[in-house]
């Protein structure tokens, strides 16, 4: 007897995780998508609001779960914060009902890593793997960083608070502090003394309100 219960609840389990999703799937009434990124894609580390288009029921009697991080609600509206990059499984449930709410759509998302942003002197795009020319270097003037193009309203919630310009200078490392992206006049003297062949390191501390993964990005450039 007890066997028979426990082949019982299997067989209930496989067709709560196979035919229900099957059928779900051909029954959606929400299209649920990410209205911060320009892909459809949502990011780790960041919170990510989600459209939750409705065909059929009141957003009020809905909540969502994820395999993937959290996802909270805030009046009618969702987000999600996923914890790891590849795929967040959505269940949304019904919750207007007297008794157990119950499972009415399943969905996916895909989850791309927020990695470290790009760095910008003077508005241009710089690589640790390009030589920084001493011309180059000499005119910089101010730095900024882009997390990645596909979220364009991501650079309204941060800004570079300080950043710290570094190389070694004989037997020593010399590193100079600027308020802000802009370059002081201590580091501007600094750079007219970098020789080429030499390494310098840029370290960005970033103001936000955000739950960012990278919030100390460090940059690295020989000097040509």
């Amino acid at each position: 007897m007890f066997a028979d219960e426990i082949i019982m609840k299997r067989i209930a389990l496989y067709i709560l995780l196979v035919f229900v999703p099957l059928y779900l799937s051909g029954q959606k009434s929400y299209v649920v998508k990410s209205i911060s990124s320009l892909s459809g894609v949502v990011y780790t580390g960041i919170d990510n609001p989600l459209d939750v288009g409705n065909n059929k029921f009141s957003l009020a009697d809905i909540f969502i779960r994820t395999n993937n991080g959290i996802v909270y609600k805030v009046d009618t509206a969702f987000v999600i914060v996923p914890n790891h990059s590849g795929v967040a499984v959505l269940w949304l449930y019904d919750a207007n009902r007297k008794e157990d709410s119950i499972l009415i759509q399943q969905d996916t998302l895909v989850v791309s890593e927020l990695t470290t942003p790009k760095l910008l002197i003077n508005s241009v795009e710089v690589t640790e793997t390009s030589p920084l020319s001493i011309l180059f270097l000499n005119r910089m003037d101010s730095i900024d960083i882009v997390f990645t193009d596909d979220l364009p309203s991501l650079r309204k919630h941060y800004s570079i608070g300080s950043f710290t310009f570094g190389y070694v200078y004989g037997n020593y490392y010399l590193s100079y502090d600027n308020k802000g992206n802009h370059v002081s006049n201590e580091t501007r003297n600094a750079i007219r003394r970098v020789k080429p062949g030499t390494e310098v390191v840029i370290r960005v501390n970033i103001n936000t309100e955000l739950f960012l993964q990278v919030r100390r990005p460090i940059y690295r450039f020989n000097v040509k």
